[in-house]
């Protein structure tokens, strides 16, 4: 479908516009046709069509008379279909602390995410800029009581349903893949959850029945690396480990729909964050939905973010994006939640302000230190 809309886009370009684009997008002009510039473009640069169709909606040319602009018929679908607007729920998991279960043989040590809670504020003041009227943050969560959580937001979910139009989950946390290409992150106590058993809690119809066809935002703030085996038979016990979960209680449903996953990552690869200012995808994701997502269609926000990420040379990242929406979102800005942003902002800047003549200046931590 990504390739009948481009070359449907090509079509119905004036001689103009298809000049405007093939400058724009730097495409080879010694092709004739702009659908051969495009074909052209994507071997050369090893990329899908569907990335270019959104690089597309960052570079499309100027109005004109004869056809409307590039950018407004790639913010919607075929449709033209939007969601509706509204109120939303976010929960922000926030794990800083790490502490190994001895317990559990499943458990693994790993070093505190300092700058993790520069992530959460700029999350939480984001979306109550966007609209969001309910947030709940999880700061340091061992796995039974993360579990507890998500449960507990389903059951809240499932009866105040009629009061959110959107829902958002952020997890900032370490991960990893296995052997086995699970996708994993882990509570405080080092304890793993497979990535997908938090979005189906949320996005599958049968666990969260209030919420169907309503938009689904779930935001993945973790390295997606792959796991080093140090003992021989760790797939074989992967393999077990997996099919007697999948023989228990661990089953992902196939009846969701509408929702999309926002990883800081692709696999097979890390994250960085900085100490004092928070990981670079959190940060570039908020700001561009500061500045763009009352205005702009998510999925042409989250292509805004993948562009400015990858002009960062030194500790340059490739975040994923993967899409189930049916329709066109955009995030409901008020005048209260622009007041309550405000009040946050200058709470901030009092606060930090105040940390560093006090404690800041003490502990004297680095501005470019980077832990990852």
């Amino acid at each position: 479908p990504w390739t009948v809309k481009a070359f449907s886009l090509c079509r119905d370009l004036t001689e103009r516009e298809r000049k405007d684009l093939t400058f724009k997008m730097n495409l080879n002009p010694r092709h004739q046709t702009l659908e051969t510039q495009i074909l052209d473009y994507i071997l050369g640069t090893n990329c899908e069509m569907e990335d270019f169709v959104n690089l597309a909606s960052v570079h499309y040319p100027p109005q004109s008379e004869e056809t409307e602009p590039i950018k407004q018929r790639l913010k919607q679908n075929s449709s033209g279909e939007i969601y509706k607007k509204g109120a939303g729920f976010v929960l922000i998991i926030n794990q800083k602390i790490f502490k190994r279960d001895p317990k559990n043989p499943a458990s693994k040590q790993f070093e505190s995410r300092l700058g993790t809670d520069v992530d959460r504020d700029w999350l939480n003041m984001t979306f109550r800029y966007l609209g969001a009227t309910k947030i709940r943050i999880c700061n340091n969560y061992t796995d039974a009581w993360l579990k507890t959580e998500l449960d507990e937001c389903v059951r809240y979910l499932n009866v105040h349903g009629n009061q959110f139009e959107w829902l958002a989950v952020c997890v900032l946390s370490h991960g990893g893949l296995t052997v086995c290409r699970e996708d994993e992150v882990y509570s405080c106590d080092g304890i793993p959850m497979d990535r997908k058993e938090i979005i189906m809690k949320f996005a599958d119809k049968s666990s969260l029945p209030s919420f169907e066809h309503k938009p689904k935002i779930f935001v993945f703030q973790a390295c997606r690396s792959r796991e080093v085996p140090t003992d021989p038979d760790s797939a074989v016990k992967e393999i077990n480990r997996i099919s007697s979960s999948v023989n228990g209680k661990k089953s992902y449903p196939t009846s969701f729909d509408d929702f999309v996953i926002l990883s800081s990552a692709v696999e097979e690869f890390v994250a960085f964050r900085m100490v004092q200012y928070g990981s670079f995808y959190i940060r570039t994701l908020c700001e561009m939905l500061l500045m763009h997502g009352h205005k702009d269609e998510l999925i042409t926000i989250t292509t805004k973010v993948k562009a400015q990420l990858m002009n960062i040379r030194q500790y340059k990242s490739v975040p994923d994006v993967n899409t189930y929406l049916s329709k066109g979102f955009y995030f409901n800005r008020t005048k209260e939640s622009m007041k309550e942003l405000v009040a946050q902002l200058i709470y901030d800047v009092t606060f930090r302000e105040l940390y560093k003549k006090t404690v800041g200046e003490v502990l004297e931590f680095p501005l470019n230190n980077l832990d990852v």
